[in-house]
């Protein structure tokens, strides 16, 4: 049970994020402002935080005390050559190998050192994690030995040469999978054929007398499991794995798996309704805790002590979510986020049950102006359930709504601070998110939905949803504007065209304008064996299915473009490339349509340079603020 003076001092923690200012749209520049911290951890012994954060030019790492939050720099950016190829390595995380000793894992290279910043070893190209053997003093790292992440090493610090540890069996490395030693027992290989787009992948198990044997040979879409941990459960009992899979369920859960039998055998853990995605200090079938998915995911931890700490906090800061780590009985550092705060971490001493504000991811954004996400669900044409996420914004009656789509489009989006949907929401646009079926973690029935979609059911879900906020009273159905990346910019092409209706407007950012053209232009997924495959199954056949294709294709239905629409993409998009952008240009001229044009010189597919985001925030903005606003003559 925890005191009254625990719920003061985190009183005074959450007041004072709190300014006294009248809320005020966020800034592209705040927004794009560098600055905070990006990964805290806590030392085993609770008396040091090690934080990487963000200094003006760089990152560096800083070493804290949890006794007085004295703290001082200890590692940094710093430039390595190769020949002659000078590059950055920025530290990006860090993990604790014992109480001296820090393993910093940046860019590109990683390495231990130690409290006092000096060099202790390199560990590789990239930290794969540490080892949890029995005896606490034998310090092992798992990292990776080339730049491709296809060869591990074990490397054990109180001995100076490295384990490589490798597989004769030709194919490209996608999962491993170590026992509680620091030994690969499992490794998924990809292999693609030579002549032709078929790629198979296969699950190879290293026996207990040292032999090399496949469990399971599978394709690109095929549903299989991902290999997590092996162990023994008892001294001269063989080698069991520890597998994440849909097998007999509909989301994720965690089992054990026989490699002699190829059998699934005890259900480890399991959610009846969301997937299970992630352990705390997972060794074997042990583990402290799982983190559920869903639209918010979800801690369930299975030691009672950290079961009622957990909700103790969580009532003290609620609708964030909040990662604990440490120990129930000594320092805990506490890991809070929203959809209102990009994050922060505070210092719980649960002796004296008195916390700190130690650091922040982002001290530039102002927390007041933010606006909350709420999760939302409503039917689609056909009757299925479609979540979302919905952020309003200040004041009442029927606003000027956004749908923003995202990309993938087997992907989706989550919840917590999203710099795109702050910008439009604290400016006065209400702003829906659908996750439209083929999006991931929802369960294989509703993701396998998607497939073949493009265009028809996909496109269903987001008019559902415009339809269904209308309906309620919160969008205005005469300011409607379809926005998206990627998949989305596809999205809102189709949905200016499909349902002209609907939308006054559309941006389309790094957009498909042809489906036919993508799959076969000259994108990185085309590169591949493996990714062209993977379009075919999941989109459609080039030859087989080309009318049905062209049938929801933007670029064959220029003419009926009704709304303003901008354009924006990427010069050197490798993902969507510009001819994307260029033949649905070609198409609307040949219509005699206008619309809005925005190259961006140099950018990539996911505008990853700041002067990027910053024209494209820019431009996006504007062209909402022209066509959505002020209200049309009669409205709010």
């Amino acid at each position: 049970m925890l005191f009254p003076r625990f719920f003061v001092a985190l009183w005074l923690v959450v007041a004072s994020c709190a300014g006294a200012n009248e809320p005020k749209p966020l800034e592209i520049a705040t927004v794009l402002q560098p600055g905070g911290f990006l990964h805290a951890a806590l030392s085993p012994d609770g008396r040091h935080v090690a934080a990487v954060g963000h200094d003006g030019l760089g990152y560096r790492v800083l070493l804290i005390k949890t006794e007085d939050r004295s703290h001082r720099i200890i590692a940094g950016s710093k430039s390595k050559q190769e020949g002659f190829y000078i590059y950055r390595q920025l530290p990006r995380r860090v993990l604790w190998v014992s109480n001296e000793l820090l393993a910093i894992d940046y860019t590109h290279g990683a390495e231990v050192i130690r409290l006092n910043g000096d060099f202790v070893r390199e560990i590789g190209t990239g930290l794969i994690g540490k080892a949890k053997p029995a005896d606490p003093d034998d310090l092992r790292l798992i990292a990776f030995d080339d730049d491709e992440r296809t060869e591990v090493s074990l490397i054990d610090l109180n001995r100076k040469p490295r384990q490589r540890m490798r597989w004769p069996m030709r194919g490209t490395a996608e999962h491993f999978a170590f026992d509680s030693d620091g030994r690969l027992r499992v490794v998924t290989l990809r292999n693609s054929a030579f002549w032709r787009d078929s790629t198979s992948f296969a699950h190879w198990f290293l026996t207990d007398a040292g032999d090399w044997i496949e469990l399971e040979r599978f394709g690109v879409d095929a549903e299989t499991w991902t290999p997590l941990a092996a162990e023994r459960r008892a001294p001269g009992e063989p080698t069991q794995l520890v597998v994440r899979s849909r097998h007999d369920r509909d989301t994720y859960a965690i089992y054990r798996y026989d490699p002699l039998t190829r059998a699934f055998g005890e259900l480890l853990a399991v959610d009846p309704h969301d997937d299970i995605n992630s352990f705390d200090d997972l060794q074997g079938s042990r583990y402290r805790s799982v983190v559920t998915g869903g639209m918010k995911p979800r801690r369930h931890w299975l030691d009672p002590r950290w079961k009622a700490l957990q909700a103790e906090v969580d009532a003290a800061l609620p609708g964030r979510i909040n990662s604990l780590q440490g120990e129930p009985d000594g320092m805990v550092l506490i890991f809070s986020y929203g959809d209102r705060d990009p994050g922060r971490w505070h210092l719980l001493d649960t002796r004296s049950w008195e916390m700190r504000h130690l650091l922040s991811w982002d001290e530039a954004v102002d927390k007041v102006a933010l606006r909350p996400s709420e999760v939302i669900r409503y039917a689609s044409s056909d009757g299925l359930t479609i979540p979302a996420y919905l952020t309003r914004p200040a004041g009442d009656g029927p606003k000027p709504l956004v749908v923003l789509v995202h990309g993938g489009p087997f992907a989706r989006d989550y919840w917590g601070y999203q710099a795109d949907v702050q910008l439009m929401a604290t400016r006065g646009y209400l702003v829906l998110q659908p996750q439209f079926r083929g999006s991931t973690g929802f369960g294989k029935a509703f993701e396998r939905a998607g497939i073949g979609q493009w265009g028809r059911g996909m496109q269903d879900d987001l008019t559902a949803g415009v339809r269904h906020l209308v309906q309620l009273g919160l969008a205005d159905p005469q300011r409607v504007c379809i926005v998206g990346a990627s998949y989305g910019g596809y999205a809102a092409l189709w949905g200016l065209l499909s349902t002209p209706e609907l939308y006054r407007c559309g941006v389309s950012v790094s957009g498909v304008s042809d489906i036919a053209h993508m799959l076969s232009d000259s994108s990185d997924s085309n590169d591949s064996k493996v990714g062209r495959e993977f379009l075919r199954l999941r989109i459609g056949d080039l030859e087989r299915d080309r009318d049905r294709l062209d049938a929801v294709s933007p670029v064959r239905h220029a003419d009926r473009l009704r709304a303003p629409l901008l354009l924006i993409h990427g010069t050197e998009d490798r993902r969507v490339p510009i001819s994307h952008p260029k033949l649905m240009m070609k198409a609307l001229d040949r219509a005699g349509k206008r619309y809005e044009w925005l190259p961006l010189e140099g950018a990539d597919h996911g505008l990853s340079r700041t002067m990027d985001r910053a024209a494209y925030f820019k431009a996006l903005l504007e062209f909402l603020d022209r066509q959505l606003m002020p209200a049309p003559a009669g409205k709010p």
